[in-house]
Formats: structure tokens, C-alpha cells, sequence
């Protein structure tokens, strides 16, 4: 994640981005986990190909990446299946 922000340039002051290592973020069951403040949107099951779409779909696109996007249920979730996109080598 911090490599894929230092080559978008994200890793700056005001409306750039920053990371930060935690403890368990709640949903450790679907870990890997990332979540984007400050919405607060959980993405799980993160693989280097999910941080390359969600730094371009989310942090600089707006938009939530549904194929890894968690909604808070307040029940324990299963991590899903990777997307087909991911399943393919290319």
C-alpha cells in the first residue's frame, strides 16, 4: 500500500493519504484488512492487485470497490471468494 502511494505521489500533506499499522480493525476474519477513513469503508481478502484498484477506483476516483468492500453488519462475516479478474493470470 505505501509503495502503490508513493508512486501515485498520494504520500503528501493536506489532501494526501497516509498509513498506519493497527491492531485488529474488527473484522479480523477477513484479513488482510484495509479500511478508508473517512468513510470508514472495510475492504478484505486484500491482495496486491485489490490495493492497486482501490487506490485508483477509491482513494483517487471516489468510488467504493464492491469486489472487496465490507459492509458493517455487526455479524461475523466470511471472507469471499477473490473476484474471476483475480482467479486469471494475463
Amino acid at each position: 500500500m505505501r509503495n502503490q502511494q508513493d508512486r501515485q505521489k498520494l504520500r503528501v500533506t493536506g489532501d494526501g493519504t497516509m498509513t498506519a499499522k493497527s491492531t485488529c480493525l474488527g473484522p479480523c476474519n477477513l484479513a488482510p484488512v484495509l479500511q478508508v477513513f473517512p468513510e470508514g469503508t472495510y475492504y478484505g481478502g486484500v491482495t496486491e492487485a485489490a490495493v492497486d484498484r482501490i487506490v485508483t477506483e477509491h482513494l483517487l476516483g471516489g468510488a467504493v470497490v464492491d469486489d472487496f468492500a465490507y459492509q458493517p453488519t455487526g455479524r461475523k462475516q466470511v471472507l469471499r471468494p477473490a473476484p474471476a479478474s483475480e482467479n486469471t493470470k494475463g
